[in-house]
């Protein structure tokens, strides 16, 4: 991954509440493991119950519950 990228990912990780108190080193390991996902309207990423082994982080936009 570009140095610059990868920067980029970790200034928008510590916007999350979640990732603001990890140290650098951790959210760039962390980073390295992100893949980029885009998703369409009424597309499913998971159903309620599911066993589910993926997170995801919304960057831009919003889905429902």
């Amino acid at each position: 991954m570009q140095k610059k990228k990868l920067g980029n990912l970790i200034k928008f990780l510590e916007t999350i509440p979640l990732f603001s108190g990890q140290h650098k080193n951790a959210l760039e390991r962390f980073s390295l493991n992100l893949k980029k996902l885009e998703i369409h309207h009424h597309d499913v990423l998971y159903r309620q119950g599911a066993i589910v082994e993926n997170i995801y982080i919304v960057k831009k936009g919003q889905f429902e519950q």
